[in-house]
Order: C-alpha cells, then sequence, then structure tokens
C-alpha cells in the first residue's frame, strides 16, 4: 500500500522519559489505514486495540538522549541545532517515499520500575523508505554524530495493549529483540 498521498507533519516534541531530549517524529494526518483495522485485535489471548494517530519515530527517546549528550559535550546550543535539524529533515522530506510492506510484528516487551514490572505488547506495520537511512547519514556527515548504521527499522504501530503506552525500538535490533511473531498479513 502507497502511502505516499498521505499528509505527513514532522513533529518535535520533548522526551517523556528523558529532561532536556528532543524527539521526531512524522505524523501521518490522513493515513487509509484505520478503515482495515478491526476494533480488537487478539494474539495468544493479549487483547491489543488500534491506534487513534499513526507515525513514523525519526529519532526516539534513546537516540535523542544521544543526540543530547552528544551537544552537551561539544557546548553546542541544543535550540540552534534542534531549529537547523528540523530544517533538514524538511528538505530530505521533499524526495522521500513511502510505502507500506505486508510484514507485521507483534512485539512483546518488558519494562522494570523499581520493584514493579510491566509486560507490554503492540502489533506494528514496517514501512519502506529511505528517510530514516537519510537523517542518520546526515546526522553523521554534516554534526559528526555516529551512530554506526543503528537506527530504528521504519515502522508504524498500529495496534497496542496499553492505552497510552507502546514499545519504543531504537534500533533494528530492537524489532529483532522485541518481536516474537511476524505474520505476512494482519488483515486477510
Amino acid at each position: 500500500m502507497n502511502i505516499n498521498n498521505s499528509k505527513v507533519k514532522l513533529e518535535t516534541a520533548n522526551s517523556f522519559v528523558y529532561k532536556g531530549v528532543k524527539t521526531f517524529l512524522l505524523d501521518f494526518i490522513d493515513l487509509d489505514l484505520d478503515i482495515n483495522l478491526k476494533e480488537l485485535f487478539i494474539f495468544e489471548g493479549i487483547k491489543m486495540f488500534p491506534k487513534n494517530e499513526f507515525h513514523l519515530t525519526i529519532i526516539g527517546n534513546e537516540n535523542g538522549k544521544i543526540i543530547s549528550e552528544y551537544l552537551e559535550e561539544k557546548g553546542l546550543d541544543k535550540n540552534e541545532f534542534y531549529l537547523s535539524l528540523k530544517k533538514d529533515i524538511i528538505n530530505l522530506l521533499k524526495d522521500s517515499s513511502f510505502s507500506l510492506k505486508d510484514e507485521f510484528h507483534v512485539l512483546k516487551k518488558e519494562y522494570s520500575r523499581d520493584i514493579s514490572r510491566e509486560i507490554r505488547y503492540s502489533t506494528l506495520q514496517i514501512i519502506e523508505t529511505k528517510l530514516i537511512e537519510k537523517v542518520y547519514s546526515l546526522l553523521l556527515d554534516k554534526y559528526g554524530i555516529d551512530f554506526n548504521g543503528n537506527f530504528p527499522e521504519p515502522h508504524v504501530t498500529i495496534y497496542k495493549q496499553l492505552e497510552n503506552f507502546g514499545i519504543g525500538l531504537n534500533s533494528k535490533d530492537d524489532l529483532e529483540k522485541y518481536s516474537i511473531k511476524k505474520v505476512e498479513n494482519l488483515f486477510s
């Protein structure tokens, strides 16, 4: 499914995990994906609900933290950097394309906080795009921030178990680590 006709909006937001860290998300404003979604997706007894918004995480919490630490170490102005990076990403968007692949993953991740433990489930669909790769190449070439080719697999989360909490993927390794089932076509 081609999603190039969807309107997109680049969002920068403060990390909800780390103070002083910015994240970059590409919101798909009118993505037609929701017409195919069931009201409930059940995987091995786990109920997951469709998301009401769809985005592509370009820079998430963990990679945002790495960028923030780099800027602090180099003594660079964070606001200037984030404005410049946002302009750079907007320029990269002009030549970017997006299409949804028939590749879905059910994810499971355990979160531990103090003495409590929480297990989260979500389902995502892989997106075919070079945008993420281009952004991380730009971070290296223009700014000297090296992620050693380790950036998130382009995807959109379509179902999640908990209303306000998904599963953050900061690298391609995270997809392999937390994927418990790969599904060819979720909608058939």
